[in-house]
């Protein structure tokens, strides 16, 4: 039931200690924190009509670095879902359900057409990530 905050909160694993990391601004409902390229990012609706998007370059929290500004129609309310590695796109999911991308190179954004029923518009998407690992379920235990 929090509607914003000014920090993230971290724990290193080797001491189990806490820290806390400021926020580049303080965020709001439709903010969100996502993975870009192995960095930890932060997209802020700084504006009505302008995304912003941080990177934290130095675990101190002395290191967000703005990388791109978004200038979208005043209109939509984009909620970012997460950033793809493989075509360098964020993806954005309006509140109709409408599908986004940003693309970071060419620093333009388009909808995402789809043919109807051939994506589920509800849910939730997570980033795909190769791995070496192979997850086997052997009777209840994930081996």
């Amino acid at each position: 039931q929090v509607d914003h905050s000014e920090y993230i909160v971290s724990m290193t694993v080797d001491d189990e200690k806490f820290h806390h990391i400021p926020l580049p601004r303080s965020s709001g409902i439709q903010d969100r924190i996502v993975e870009m390229r192995g960095d930890l990012g932060f997209v802020s609706h700084e504006e009505l009509c302008k995304i912003d998007v941080w990177i934290l370059r130095n675990l101190c929290g002395d290191g967000w670095a703005k990388q791109y500004s978004i200038t979208v129609d005043c209109n939509s309310h984009l909620i970012p879902l997460y950033f793809s590695r493989i075509c360098g796109e964020m993806i954005f999911e309006d509140k109709d359900g409408s599908l986004y991308a940003y693309d970071c190179s060419l620093q333009n954004m388009r909808k995402v057409e789809m043919q109807e029923g051939s994506f589920p518009v509800v849910g939730h998407y997570f980033a795909h990530v190769n791995s070496l690992l192979s997850w086997k379920i052997q009777g209840n235990v994930i081996d």
